[in-house]
């Protein structure tokens, strides 16, 4: 009796396993999924980017809506009134333009929408090109129980399928497309840029393709550094924003700014940024005048990228010339004169008194390398006088002579100074007098012997690399 009550129990208990297996089978089979073969039908949102010109999301009650102004500018409308970043808003109309439609569930209105997620919307997409009636409107519905697609309802009622990531594209916050940069400009499009402290300044213009100091003097600037402020310009940017008693209260913190002015390459300056008084440790308050104001708190290590000093920004280089002009090296020291002239090639002849040799190239080479990246250790001389020349050395090409480079002792100069700067001037720097370590003439050739071991240094740096 006890043996037949289990094995009826055991009956009942898998009868009941299989009926629940079928049921969810039969529900599972029920509700719709992908196409067989998952291939794209369509774009979702199939609009050319520059058509539309407003765009609003929901996703689980939060709105955010992004509209062109009548410039064609990007502006957040909702939910607060900001300046858009135009890279984070093509971003968006790129990545919308990309979700995929892999199947169309129903086509016309009306059915269970229950069984799609589309009761009751968890969000939804409107898109507006020409007229206050949005073009496209989707509803956002659950996902697909076979992958990671989601059902969404189209304005005509349909159902389909579309890739998952519209999920992400919805979910973003509105803070994610406001404009933070207080330069919003590319590089390229960067004609000039003016720095004004309280005590001093600094203008830098682009020609061509060379930066150039044009306030409070005229000279080159120093590609490494020029491309340092541009960057930092560039990426200038509000790691916080100022709501309206934000701002009241940092209006007295710019009695005495650090201005920031930056041209466009047609002359256009699309706003000034003041830098005022400190926000805070390591933060400073700023804000951008013109037509797209807005106010923000920049960190410290930005504002010292932008303070800096004039002779920071330019360029060093005592010879800024072109290896393959020269055709003529005449080297005068106090041991006498070295001339150096090309023949063919990479082949030269060494001319020193009375004697003359030929040499393979190298050597001569490698001097002209490190006189063109020769760089001045400071400008101007204080307190001290330039001496006597030490050093000549002129550069000549097919048309005549390219430049040159003088060099004089420092007389007078303070402690270890005494000999260990020269003092420098340069035709092609002209105008301009530069000091330069002792040390870093060594490279110098005085005679043939000298060359023939730069020659034999370059040949070992280059099995080394």
């Amino acid at each position: 009796m006890v043996e037949t009550l289990a094995v009826s129990v055991r009956a009942i208990v898998i009868l009941a396993v299989l009926l629940i297996a079928a049921l969810a089978w039969w529900v599972w089979m029920d509700k719709p999924g992908p196409s067989s073969n998952g291939e794209r039908i369509a774009s979702l949102v199939d609009y050319a980017p520059e058509t539309i010109r407003a765009i609003e999301m929901v996703y689980r009650s939060r709105v955010t809506r992004l509209e062109r102004d009548e410039s064609g500018a990007w502006r957040v409308s909702l939910p607060n009134p900001r300046e858009a970043d135009p890279r984070k808003v093509e971003g968006l109309l790129r990545a919308l333009s990309e979700v995929a439609v892999v199947s169309v569930v129903n086509d016309h209105p009306g059915g269970d929408l229950d069984a799609f997620g589309l009761e009751t919307s968890a969000g939804s997409l409107l898109v507006f090109t020409e007229s206050d009636t949005p073009a496209r409107r989707i509803e956002l519905g659950g996902r697909s129980p076979v992958g990671d697609e989601v059902y969404v309802r189209d304005e005509n009622g349909a159902v389909l399928l579309v890739e998952g990531s519209i999920v992400e594209l919805l979910g973003r916050v509105p803070g994610s497309f406001v404009e933070r940069r207080f330069v919003p400009v590319e590089a390229d499009g960067v004609g000039a840029i003016t720095v004004r402290g309280p005590a001093s300044g600094f203008r830098l213009e682009r020609r061509d393709a060379t930066w150039w100091l044009t306030e409070p003097l005229e000279d080159l600037v120093d590609a490494t550094a020029g491309e340092r402020l541009i960057r930092a310009v560039r990426e200038l940017r509000a790691i916080e924003l100022l709501d309206s008693e934000e701002i009241d209260l940092a209006r007295g913190s710019f009695a005495t700014p650090v201005r920031l002015t930056v041209e466009t390459g047609s002359g256009e300056a699309p706003g000034t940024v003041e830098i005022g008084a400190p926000a805070g440790r390591g933060k400073w308050f700023a804000r951008r005048s013109g037509s797209t104001e807005f106010w923000g708190i920049v960190d410290e290590e930005q504002v010292r990228e932008l303070a800096r000093e004039v002779d920071d920004l330019r360029d060093r280089r005592l010879a800024p010339f072109s290896r393959p002009d020269v055709r003529e090296v005449r080297i005068e020291t106090g041991d006498g004169v070295l001339t150096l002239a090309r023949s063919e090639g990479r082949s030269w002849t060494a001319k020193q008194g009375d004697g003359a040799s030929s040499l393979t190239g190298e050597g001569v080479e490698a001097f002209l390398d490190r006189l063109r990246w020769l760089r001045a250790a400071g400008f101007g001389v204080s307190g001290g006088r330039p001496g006597e020349r030490i050093l000549e050395v002129v550069l000549s090409g097919e048309a005549g002579e390219l430049g040159r480079l003088t060099v004089q002792r420092l007389r007078g100069a303070r402690g270890s100074d005494e000999g260990a700067l020269l003092v420098a001037r340069s035709s092609w720097r002209p105008g301009f007098v530069f000091t330069v370590a002792a040390e870093d003439l060594d490279a110098v050739p005085r005679s043939v012997d000298d060359l023939e071991d730069l020659s034999e240094e370059a040949s070992r740096e280059d099995e080394a690399a």
